[in-house]
């Protein structure tokens, strides 16, 4: 398959039906998705043939306990390898998403570690594929299972998204910093939190009331 052929069949999967599957799955949850709060899906060529699908999360607010802590847009990166062979493409997702920005400070995001690496969340291998309907090291049929495994992919990434947003259930999820210890807390109440995020342009349906803490 040639790069042409390569590029767009990556454009047509990732841009329509990823994106079209993470925001039917949205809606499915009850979001009212507009312009204005939604993420953008994107992808790009790294190195070594490897592949990133890219969600951008916008920032945010999280109530807790009548304290409000304000988290910047930053993006959330699954990699990927392709494989192709006899006019058939696969993707190939072997480790979970992680964040693409050094020293994120949330409490699911890891500091960031010369051996480890950046962005690693707080979900383990388990936990992901129990949430999501991926496989990590599965290969991905984008041509005759398109829809599949679009839906896979953009579970994944809504996964990744409602643990940035603190918005998931999980019991077995362990913040591994203090929402405290984070230089984030904007306000002590509604009125100034809702203040500051029409100052700072991030819109009233970005704050979240914390399923967590």
């Amino acid at each position: 398959m040639d790069e042409i052929n390569l590029d767009a069949t990556l454009k047509n999967f990732v841009l329509s039906h990823v994106k079209n599957e993470y925001y039917r799955e949205n809606i499915c949850s009850g979001l009212n998705l507009t312009n204005q709060n939604t993420s953008n899906i994107s992808y790009k060529n790294t190195e070594n043939k490897k592949y990133i699908i890219n969600l951008e999360i916008l920032p945010f607010i999280i109530n807790s306990h009548d304290k409000y802590y304000k988290f910047d847009k930053v993006n959330l990166g699954i990699e990927f390898v392709i494989e192709s062979k006899n006019d058939s493409l696969v993707i190939i997702i072997n480790d979970p998403p992680k964040i693409l920005a050094k020293n994120y400070q949330h409490p699911f995001v890891y500091p960031d570690d010369a051996v480890w690496g950046n962005g690693i969340l707080a979900y383990q291998n388990e936990d992901w594929e129990e949430k999501s309907m991926l496989k990590f090291g599965k290969k991905l049929d984008i041509f005759s299972q398109t829809k599949n495994s679009a839906e896979k992919v953009a579970s994944v990434l809504r996964v990744g998204q409602e643990l940035i947003e603190m918005e998931t259930k999980i019991d077995s999820v362990y913040s591994i910093r203090y929402l405290k210890s984070l230089d984030c807390l904007i306000a002590n109440n509604k009125t100034d939190a809702i203040n500051y995020a029409v100052t700072h342009e991030i819109k009233l349906k970005r704050i979240f009331n914390s399923g967590i803490f």
